[in-house]
């Protein structure tokens, strides 16, 4: 007795695959990026609000408020200088995922590093962007295995 028979066989369906794939890291970047943002506001205090300012466009183009109040003891309102004085973008190519933020503010990045010594009303270093950078890994540790597509899902 003979018997003969054919199995198609299983198709994966990569193009769709990489398109939902490549959506659902985009998602989760700027995610991360949020929870990154928000635990660098923690850290960062406002005086002039010219500090804060620079995290503001990044918190306007990933939907978060950032705050940047001015003290009545300041010279005033420095918080447009401080938008002016940072740059970011998010890039996706050749499977990196990437966030770059970067302040010219130049008290910014003193008072984020060194331990500055006058009377001010928060110590420093900051020590901000490392908060940030801890939330980054954190969101992506507790979220992007879980909200990747199923690859089981795409075969046919």
């Amino acid at each position: 007795m003979h018997v003969t028979g054919r199995f198609p066989g299983l198709r994966f369906d990569w193009a769709r695959y990489s398109a939902d794939f490549d959506a659902a890291l985009r998602l989760q970047l700027r995610l991360a990026a949020r929870a990154w943002l928000r635990a660098v506001i923690l850290s960062v205090p406002s005086w002039t609000g010219q500090s804060r300012g620079s995290l503001q466009p990044i918190g306007r183009f990933i939907g978060i408020t950032v705050p940047a109040p001015v003290s009545p003891t300041a010279p005033g309102d420095r918080s447009g200088l401080g938008r002016r004085q940072q740059a970011f973008n998010f890039t996706a190519a050749g499977g990196i995922y990437m966030m770059h933020w970067e302040t010219h503010v130049p008290h910014y990045l003193i008072n984020e590093y060194y331990q500055v010594d006058l009377p001010l009303l928060h110590p420093t270093p900051w020590y901000s962007l490392e908060a940030g950078e801890q939330a980054w890994y954190a969101y992506l540790q507790g979220n992007l295995l879980r909200n990747i597509p199923n690859p089981a899902a795409y075969f046919s």
